[in-house]
């Protein structure tokens, strides 16, 4: 992916600098990689969010470039060019993300894709979708056109369910069944009225012709679908392009056809600057930034574009990880006064330059409290920074002077400030008492100790994380039957798993969210981890591109980009002609 591309940080002296100011004050200067709070003040300004509407009416013609990672196979079953099968299959439903409609930047909401319904049972335990009829495929072998049925859901589905991409997302199904040509049945291993929300974040489940997927050389071969663009090449090491899909069935709100770009053209770059410099010189059209030192090089020589500002789900959030089964980690007034002990706001500011945000103990949107600016209060007290009542609680817990411990991060992983956020740690920890050895490893040797279990004292890295979804963030990250791959501390209280179940097995979405709420509130109160902040994400395009919209707190790069048959160019937009052939 793009992001495996962001180059080394650096490690100038005055970062040397700033961390031994670090050890003896408890309130320590920005690092100047993060830029300060008052450029982040500035973007803010500049691009709130939610974004605004893109002008109206929009523009057919003009081809959307960008710079992109190699996809040498593009069976889902064997790579994982997601990207490309968005733009190529539909999936039965979709999140919407559309900056026509800003309150889904805070709530999200589904868009009917080729189900143009569906209902979910009482019981949670299956979920019905309605068909499109004269929905056909790109006029291409080997399908040439025909409609797609519920047979192809039901065969594109059980695939997925055997291996592959979008695996992850259909591992609750027990069995589709097809009703009619154009309904479709599934069955559920559990009570899941979230189904279809499921299906449809950033990365929705594609349907696929089972003639291609039988056909010779397989799905990478022979790819087409109902979706609104058609491959006209795949030049593994240089580019692939997309053409518009003519017989696409999709129309905006007004009836005009969809895609509204003639083409998409995604080139292949070998590294970050590189991808940068052709930005600046509009080779492609747009870009993501993963550090805001990154936008404001961009702003600085290309001033005019927009920056997209996307509260991260939760990706290179910085927590620290206890080892929860000794002591002192097991008494939860130790845990409480280490998170009392963090300045969160401070770290926002020194990590981030200002623009980034506090990290709960599960995702945001979780949390049914999605806005902008957050109201961290809800949080709880442990998430208060008051280093006073910190040293009370460790008093009381039998560490009036402190106690001695390690913390263990990856060296190896510079996308994120790691090394930075532990020598923080470090020096808020010994506010109150506590001293941290702290210790890097390179990624090999950091990920053998963290999966082998064989670790002490506190390990920083990600919250257990995968795809976005509530299973992998909150229910396997803290359910004590889970594997240590997303549960590595472990937490084993079964009062949790009691209320894990519970959410989990919720019969209506209104009962999940009451049982959710209570998972929320046992995790506040206890901080099996000291969850802290996390980055925001930006995308960066030119002002003639419209619409560029990512999937909001669900955001990794790819993710979204069925988006790109609502993206269009205005009339300024550089011509095919001008761009790498």
């Amino acid at each position: 992916m793009l992001l495996a591309r962001t180059p080394r940080l650096a490690a100038p002296v005055f970062l040397l600098v700033a961390l031994l100011v670090l050890a003896v004050t408890p309130t320590p200067a920005p690092y100047a990689w993060a830029q300060g709070p008052s450029f982040a003040k500035e973007l803010e300004k500049r691009f709130p969010l939610p974004p605004p509407k893109p002008p109206w009416p929009p523009r057919h013609g003009g081809v959307l470039v960008y710079g992109r990672s190699p996809v040498p196979n593009l069976d889902p079953f064997v790579g994982r060019a997601y990207w490309m099968h968005l733009q190529v299959w539909n999936p039965l439903v979709e999140q919407e993300i559309n900056w026509y409609y800003p309150e889904i930047q805070f709530q999200p909401r589904l868009r009917p894709v080729l189900a143009e319904r569906w209902e979910v049972a009482p019981d949670g335990r299956a979920a019905t979708f309605y068909l499109r009829k004269g929905v056909r495929y790109a006029n291409v072998p080997p399908v040439k056109g025909r409609e797609l049925v519920a047979e192809d859901v039901k065969f594109s589905f059980e695939r997925h369910m055997e291996k592959g991409t979008y695996q992850h997302k259909v591992t609750d199904i027990a069995s589709v069944e097809v009703l009619d040509p154009y309904t479709v049945k599934f069955n559920l291993k559990r009570p899941l009225p979230a189904f279809p929300a499921l299906l449809a974040d950033g990365l929705p489940v594609p349907v696929f012709p089972p003639e291609a997927y039988k056909a010779e050389g397989g799905l990478n071969a022979n790819f087409v679908g109902t979706g609104p663009f058609v491959l006209k090449y795949n030049r593994p090491g240089e580019s692939y392009l997309f053409e518009r899909n003519p017989n696409y069935w999709e129309k905006d709100k007004d009836g005009r056809q969809l895609p509204y770009v003639d083409g998409i053209k995604g080139v292949i770059l070998p590294d970050y600057a590189t991808e940068v410099a052709a930005f600046r010189t509009k080779q492609v059209d747009f870009l993501p930034a993963d550090r805001l030192d990154q936008v404001q090089g961009i702003l600085k020589t290309t001033p005019d574009v927009y920056v997209y500002r996307i509260p991260s789900f939760g990706w290179g959030n910085i927590s620290m990880h206890l080892k929860l089964e000794k002591a002192p980690f097991n008494d939860v007034r130790v845990r409480r006064a280490m998170s009392m002990a963090i300045d969160r706001a401070h770290m926002v500011e020194s990590l981030y330059g200002g623009d980034g945000d506090w990290w709960p103990p599960i995702p945001w949107p979780y949390l049914g409290k999605m806005s902008w600016p957050r109201n961290y209060s809800m949080l709880g007290p442990w998430y208060e920074y008051n280093s006073k009542r910190a040293r009370e609680l460790l008093k009381e817990a039998g560490y009036p002077q402190g106690f001695k411990t390690t913390l263990t991060y990856n060296r190896g992983e510079r996308r994120y400030p790691y090394e930075e956020g532990a020598l923080m740690f470090a020096t808020f920890l010994k506010d109150i008492g506590i001293t941290v050895d702290v210790r890097g490893l390179e990624a090999g040797a950091f990920l053998e100790q963290r999966m082998s279990g064989k670790w002490d004292g506190i390990l920083l890295f990600t919250t257990p994380s995968g795809p976005p979804n509530w299973d992998v963030w909150v229910y396997y990250a803290h359910h004590s039957k889970s594997a240590v791959a997303l549960n590595p501390d472990p937490v084993r209280d079964p009062n949790l798993d009691a209320l894990l179940d519970a959410a989990r097995n919720a019969k209506s979405q209104e009962e999940f969210e009451r049982a959710n709420a209570k998972v929320v509130a046992h995790l506040a109160d206890q901080v099996y981890r000291v969850t802290a902040v996390v980055q925001m994400h930006y995308m960066i395009h030119h002002p003639y591109v419209k619409n560029l919209s990512c999937a909001p707190y669900s955001w990794i790069m790819g993710y979204g980009e069925y988006n790109l048959k609502n993206v269009w160019l205005s009339a300024d937009a550089p011509r095919a002609t001008d761009r790498p052939r």
